[in-house]
């Protein structure tokens, strides 16, 4: 991720001190402990990037925490990219198809 800076903050990006997304989920669900949610007031406050992903984590919330799985890619689209992408640029799970 490249920062962005903006005129409060040096940069707009994740920093070391910052909490995680899982931490920034549980805080918006009511999940932790009040120390914790006391130490997120108070980083939200200073902290740009959390705040703004705080926003999107309460606007998005996802029904559940399990992974996506992406749609499979119709039989001919997956041809016509390998025909466009050289082999060493093509992901190790394509290469596969273009053998078959």
């Amino acid at each position: 991720m490249f920062p962005i800076h903006t005129a409060l903050s040096q940069e707009f990006c994740k920093q070391r001190d910052c909490a995680s997304s899982e931490m920034l989920l549980a805080y918006g669900r009511q999940e932790i402990h009040s120390i914790r949610v006391q130490s997120i007031d108070a980083h939200l406050t200073k902290c740009e990037y959390c705040n703004a992903e705080m926003q999107l984590l309460m606007r998005h919330p996802s029904g559940s925490l399990e992974p996506l799985v992406p749609p499979k890619l119709p039989f001919a689209l997956r041809l016509f990219a390998q025909q466009l992408l050289p082999s060493k640029q093509m992901p190790k799970r394509m290469q596969k198809w273009r053998a078959a």
